[in-house]
């Protein structure tokens, strides 16, 4: 077995063992079972890319090649995981949001899967088997979104820290360097390195896993993913039993909890078009003296 491969390994099962201390620190936090999921996957692309680099024979390194097709999922969960971390939870209830982040991803792995054109040739290099950049639409299209998605992600998490303050600040750039740098890396080294004649070994999955490291970190030392204050208002706000609204200055609903949905009969998506007016007959001023 060579060095590289070696080290595939390791953060295979170190990516492992983080994902799911995130998951143990709260598992019932929405953004921990994101992050454990998408430290299990980094977890499986090492362990596929131990599986190519240590290989015997050109048909053995394909298959884990096919295996490692599961990678467009990553860039997908980096996007849920920023929109979560960042405060923009409420664009997940919209319905169309989860197809949008998704779907993509998804058919990316059925074509990475089934066909040969998302990556090129297999190689030999001096670090183990290895593809090429397969030079067709599909690739450079699946590249195009791969850099799009990861890049909104790393760029929301981004606009969060430059608002925040104090501990959700410190918060925001442990996030951001885990979204972020990976990214710049692996294109630097996936992409643009392979173009020049001396070669380096492919780092993506290397660097998807010291990613992960950042994001544990700031678990562990700040522990975020529980005093993000809109994760803690979704958390109240779903537990209450009576009609709970949330309005803006004019009256226009911006959150419901699911006891006023359920007793309303109205859907989510239709409570958050309406003013409070355009449901309760009387202004709001009368109900609140009324609960006075």
């Amino acid at each position: 077995m060579n060095e590289f491969a070696l080290l595939s390994l390791l953060l295979a099962v170190n990516s492992f063992i983080i994902a799911n201390f995130i998951y143990i620190k709260n598992p019932k936090n929405r953004l921990n079972q994101i992050i454990l999921i998408f430290g299990c996957m980094v977890s499986l692309m090492n362990l596929a890319e131990y599986g190519y680099r240590s290989a015997d024979s050109i048909e053995t390194a394909y298959l884990w090649f096919q295996f490692s097709g599961l990678w467009p999922m990553i860039p997908a969960l980096m996007l849920h995981i920023s929109l979560i971390s960042s405060g923009r939870t409420i664009i997940l209830k919209k319905n169309y949001v989860y197809p949008l982040i998704y779907l993509p991803a998804v058919a990316f792995i059925f074509i990475a899967v089934s066909t040969d054109l998302v990556i090129g040739p297999i190689v030999r290099e001096y670090w183990g088997y290895a593809y090429t950049i397969a030079d067709n639409p599909m690739f450079y299209l699946f590249a195009l979104w791969t850099v799009l998605t990861a890049f909104t992600a790393s760029i929301l998490i981004l606009i969060k820290y430059l608002h925040a303050h104090g501990i959700e600040r410190k918060q925001a750039l442990f996030i951001f360097i885990g979204l972020f740098f990976p990214l710049i890396l692996s294109l630097i080294t996936d992409f643009f390195l392979h173009y020049f004649p001396q070669k380096v070994p492919e780092l993506t999955q290397t660097t998807s896993a010291f990613g992960l490291i950042f994001i544990a970190y700031g678990v562990w030392r700040y522990d975020f993913p529980q005093l993000t204050k809109a994760m803690a208002a979704d958390k109240i706000i779903s537990s209450m039993t009576n009609y709970l609204f949330m309005l803006d200055p004019l009256g226009k609903i911006v959150n419901v909890n699911k006891s006023t949905i359920k007793s309303l009969g109205f859907s989510e998506e239709l409570l958050l078009k309406k003013n409070f007016s355009d449901i309760f007959p009387f202004s709001l001023d009368y109900y609140l003296e009324m609960s006075l």
